[in-house]
């Protein structure tokens, strides 16, 4: 059986940015009774954020973007079914790239506007526990927590995502 899925999830806990910031992913999985179940991963993050920082007598504007593509790989396991609903176990392993950038805008005229940006690639981890609810045979409703660590200052955090995850009967090639 071939499954895809579209969720919607918030990350939180992303190094040097301190808003959740909202994902999509797309997911594609193989599963079968007698073969292992993978799934392969897609995701986009994207925040701006524009905030006001006090500072004694001195304000600063901050106009705040975070940007992240995760393209990950990794099996499912079953862990526990309970009639229409699954829990499944999953980790991953993947290429991310993370993009941080802070413009800041002082009020005072004593200071020029100071830019931030820091781009980081590499390898990300993530441990995740997927319930699936079975709406109609093929059609399910998910959800899913995600603790991730990442390489050469990606940093860590967690994901909680909703989504729908639909599949294709058959035999997969």
């Amino acid at each position: 059986r071939l499954w895809g899925q579209i969720s919607y999830g918030i990350l939180t806990g992303v190094d040097r940015f301190d808003d959740p910031v909202p994902s999509l992913r797309v997911d594609f999985s193989r599963a079968g009774t007698n073969a292992r179940s993978w799934s392969l991963s897609v995701e986009s993050a994207r925040r701006s954020v524009g905030r006001t920082i006090e500072s004694g007598t001195q304000e600063i504007a901050d106009a705040a973007r975070f940007r992240r593509v995760w393209v990950s790989v990794g099996p499912r396991f079953p862990v526990r079914e309970f009639g229409r609903a699954s829990l499944y176990s999953s980790p991953r392993i993947g290429y991310v790239r993370d993009q941080t950038s802070h413009d800041y805008t002082f009020a005072s005229p004593l200071f020029a506007e100071q830019s931030y940006e820091r781009p980081v690639s590499g390898l990300l981890g993530g441990l995740s526990l997927d319930a699936d609810l079975e709406v109609v045979t093929n059609l399910r409703i998910t959800w899913s927590g995600e603790v991730w660590q990442g390489s050469g200052g990606i940093g860590n955090g967690i994901t909680n995502r909703f989504g729908l995850r639909f599949g294709v009967s058959g035999r997969a090639m």
